[in-house]
C-alpha cells in the first residue's frame, strides 16, 4: 500500500519539549512545528498533536489541519459548536487503561484489607488484626466499556472478580459475565461490591449517579469515580455516605477542578477525594500511540480512537 509524503505536525501545547524530543528521535524525517514558529509555518501543518486548550486556540486563530491527535482522553472542551469542523479527530485510546487500572487496584485493595487502620494502630502500639478481605470473587460493574474501561474489565475479571458492564450499545464482551445497557444500571448496581465509572462527559452522562442510584447500591458498596464529575450529583453522594447506603466512595474528578475549599466533599466521612490523578500521562507511550496513528493516516486506514463530534464520543 503506498504512503502519502510525511505530513508536518503542529504540537498545539506551550510545554511540548518532551513530545518534539521523542518524535524526532523515533522519526528522523518528521517535521516538527511549535506555537514558538510564525503562523506561516504552524498553518502548513496538516497534523496537530495536543491537549484542547492548545487545539482550541489554534482553531480559534484561523488554523484548520486534517487531523487532531488529542493527548485527552476526554474530549468535552472540543465539543463547542462555535469551533470549526471539517477535521478528523481522535482521542488517546489505550494510554491510560494501565494507569488508570493501577489507581483502582491501589484503592480496591485498601478499602479490601482496610489498610488505613493499620498506621492508627501502629501510632497506639496496638496489635490488632483487621478482617481481612479479597477482590476475588467479588462483583465490580464497569459503567462504560471503551479502550479504558475495556481494559480494566479484562484485568478485574483475570483477578477472579465477576465482572458487569454497562455501556449505551451493549455488546458481550469475552470474560464479563454480563453486559448491558444504560437502563441495566439500577439493577446492576444492586449485587455489586463496587461500581466504577468510566464513562466520558456527554448530555446523557450528567447525572447520572443521584439519590436513585445510590439507593440502589447495597450497604456494603463501594463507588469509585475515575470518569467525570458532571456524572455524579454531589449531594445524592453526601447523602449517601451519611445514610450508609454504601460503605465508601472514592473520587478522582470532580464537576469543578480545583475542587473549592468550601465543598462538603473535603469533609464527608468515608469518602477518599484525590487530585485528578488517575490517568497521568505518559509521554513514550502517548508518542508510540501517535506515531501508530500517523502510519494509518499516512496509510489512508482508518485511525484508532476517531471521535464522532456529532455523538460527543
Amino acid at each position: 500500500m503506498s504512503m502519502s509524503p510525511m505530513p508536518a505536525v503542529l504540537l498545539t501545547d506551550h510545554d511540548s519539549a518532551d513530545y518534539r524530543a521523542l518524535l524526532q528521535h523515533q522519526n528522523n524525517g518528521i517535521v516538527v512545528r511549535t506555537l514558538e514558529d510564525g503562523a506561516a509555518l504552524r498553518a502548513e501543518c496538516d497534523v496537530w498533536l495536543g491537549a484542547p486548550e492548545g487545539v482550541i486556540d489554534q482553531l480559534r486563530e484561523g488554523l484548520l489541519p486534517r487531523w487532531v491527535q488529542l493527548t485527552w482522553a476526554g474530549i468535552a472542551p472540543m465539543l463547542d459548536p462555535t469551533l470549526p469542523r471539517g477535521f478528523q479527530l481522535t482521542r488517546a485510546s489505550g494510554v491510560f487503561g494501565a494507569p488508570m487500572l493501577e489507581y483502582l487496584l491501589h484503592h480496591m485493595l485498601a478499602h479490601a484489607w482496610q489498610s488505613a487502620d493499620y498506621p492508627a494502630a501502629q501510632s497506639r502500639f496496638c496489635w490488632r488484626p483487621a478482617s481481612t478481605g479479597r477482590l476475588s470473587g467479588k462483583c465490580v460493574v464497569v459503567v462504560g466499556l471503551g479502550s479504558i474501561g475495556l481494559h480494566i474489565a479484562r484485568a478485574l475479571a483475570a483477578l477472579g472478580m465477576h465482572v458487569k458492564g454497562v455501556q449505551r450499545v451493549p455488546r458481550q464482551v469475552a470474560g464479563i459475565e454480563r453486559v448491558g445497557s444504560m437502563d441495566a444500571l439500577l439493577e446492576f448496581a444492586s449485587s455489586a461490591d463496587y461500581v466504577i465509572n468510566v464513562l466520558p462527559d456527554t448530555p446523557a452522562t450528567r447525572d447520572l449517579y443521584d439519590s436513585r442510584f445510590f439507593a440502589a447500591m447495597s450497604g456494603s458498596g463501594v463507588f469509585i469515580n475515575i470518569g467525570r464529575g458532571s456524572a455524579v450529583v454531589d449531594q445524592a453522594l453526601i447523602d449517601a455516605l451519611g445514610q450508609e447506603q454504601i460503605a465508601a466512595a472514592v473520587l478522582d474528578v470532580f464537576r469543578k477542578e480545583p475542587l473549592p475549599p468550601s465543598h462538603q466533599f473535603w469533609v464527608t466521612p468515608n469518602l477518599t477525594l484525590t487530585p485528578h490523578i488517575a490517568g497521568p500521562t505518559n509521554t513514550a507511550a502517548m508518542i508510540e500511540f501517535f506515531l501508530n496513528n500517523l502510519s494509518n493516516y499516512q496509510a489512508g486506514q482508518s485511525l484508532e480512537g476517531l471521535v464522532d463530534l456529532e455523538q460527543g464520543y
